[in-house]
């Protein structure tokens, strides 16, 4: 099994990934991720046209969403 936490791993700096980055993180969709997006579940924010992620609330919501289907 391929463990994301392994290459996505946060270090002491926030780090800001872009929607295709936080998607591959996620292992979701764009389209999935933008609906996400506008509903308030995924924090983002713009600079300029771009929609920026934090990487580790991106980790955490991961392994948030992996403990309650556990």
């Amino acid at each position: 099994m391929y463990d994301i936490f392994h290459e996505f791993k946060p270090g002491f700096e926030s780090v800001a990934v872009d929607r295709q980055t936080a998607a591959k993180i996620l292992g979701i969709s764009i389209a999935t991720l933008d609906r996400h997006v506008r509903s308030g579940k995924i924090p983002s924010w713009k600079l300029g046209r771009r929609v920026l992620f934090d990487q580790a609330t991106l980790l955490e919501l991961l392994r948030s969403a992996g403990q309650s289907t556990t």
